[in-house]
């Protein structure tokens, strides 16, 4: 009977142990790479199962957990993408976008400290990145430390100049520091640079509406609607022209079409009772007036249970939502900023 060979024996488990090794590692890269895939397609939830069997095969790949923390993010779970952040810079800690984007869910939840603390440890690890002076200039705004913001919103310009959304930001900056002219200049700026984003001229129509001069607000909010037609936004502040012009046909039309685009906007309907009972609408102004208090209560309730309630993900209705807090909590008549 002819016995195996010892060597030939040690060289076919080297074989098949290198065969497992690698048909894991292969296993790896193709889930990696189907929950980057997923994540770029937008389809978020089979990005986390992909990054989900990742995380069971290798707890310590930092990337793994990076990258689910933006599916989750993307789908309004912001304490998970915080913890997914967490572990990202725990295993890495000299990872930039760890610290950024951890930074981010950080201010969604008001934690601006916290979040400005990672910021500052992002850019002492890489000072070159302009976009981290983009992010902590909206922390800053967000923090009302607006000094501190249009001197980080400048950085990031001297860098990237044609960024309009930059110049829409800093204008918002500059009108809490009463400066509206600054703030007029850098709206232009912004409208100059895309004239097909009706966002630049919404702000540009509300500070022509500030200053009183309300056709050329009406005339840049009548162009951000020709824009985009589904611009809730848009009718809202039209809406609020047409009350100081005492057009209240005009502005009942406006507040219906906001209404109808966004059934959950609570200020719409409270300044659609106004105007309904400057119109002698009484009951249907008071039917209006419930509404509101209604979805103002359901608001606040779910912020008490649900912080993530807050986190939007989407970037049509981040404004609105914005506006909302702002009603229901009334304290900080925020100019909600572009976000990236």
């Amino acid at each position: 009977m002819n016995r195996f060979p010892k060597h030939a024996f040690l060289v076919a488990v080297l074989l098949l142990c290198s065969f497992v090794h690698s048909r894991a590692q292969y296993d790896k890269d193709v889930f990696f790479w189907r929950g980057r895939q997923a994540l770029a397609d937008g389809k978020y939830a089979q990005s986390i199962e992909n990054f989900n069997i990742l995380a069971q095969l290798d707890t310590s790949d930092y990337q793994t957990y990076f990258f689910r923390g933006i599916a989750k993010y993307n789908l309004g779970d912001i304490r998970g993408a915080q913890r997914d952040f967490d572990n990202s810079v725990r295993l890495n800690p000299v990872f930039t976008s760890g610290y950024h984007y951890r930074a981010i869910t950080e201010s969604r939840f008001g934690r601006f400290e916290e979040a400005l603390s990672d910021l500052q440890r992002a850019i002492d690890l890489r000072p070159g990145f302009t976009g981290l002076y983009y992010s902590r200039g909206v922390t800053y705004f967000l923090a009302r430390q607006f000094e501190n913001a249009v001197r980080d919103f400048d950085k990031y310009i001297r860098k990237e100049p044609k960024d309009p959304s930059a110049y829409l930001n800093r204008g918002a900056c500059y009108l809490f520091l009463a400066d509206t002219t600054k703030a007029l200049s850098d709206y232009n700026k912004a409208i100059k640079l895309d004239r097909f984003d009706p966002e630049g001229y919404i702000r540009r129509g509300r500070l022509y509406s500030e200053k009183g001069d309300y056709e050329a607000a009406i005339s840049d909010l009548d162009h951000a609607i020709e824009l985009d037609s589904s611009n809730t936004l848009a009718y809202f502040n039209r809406a609020s022209i047409f009350i100081e012009m005492e057009r209240w046909e005009d502005a009942l039309e406006d507040y219906d079409r906001a209404i109808e685009l966004y059934p959950d906007f609570a200020k719409a309907y409270m300044n659609r009772s106004y105007v309904k009972s400057r119109l002698g609408l009484n009951q249907s102004s008071k039917e209006d007036y419930r509404t509101a208090q209604r979805k103002i209560q359901e608001y606040r309730a779910r912020n008490v249970t649900d912080e993530g309630s807050f986190a939007d993900t989407t970037r049509k209705y981040s404004s609105l939502i914005a506006l909302d807090a702002e009603f229901a909590r009334k304290d900080f008549n925020d100019e909600m900023l572009q976000h990236r």
